[in-house]
């Protein structure tokens, strides 16, 4: 299994860098909510 970084491959439903930057957005949302 050869894995190559920035390609988007239907490996595990979900890359963990793609799970990474959905997480940080969410967290983004949730504080710029938060902090009115």
């Amino acid at each position: 299994m050869s894995k190559k970084s920035g390609s988007k491959t239907p490996d595990s439903g979900m890359s963990p860098h793609t799970k990474e930057i959905l997480e940080k957005s969410e967290n983004a949302i949730n504080n710029s909510s938060s902090n009115r």
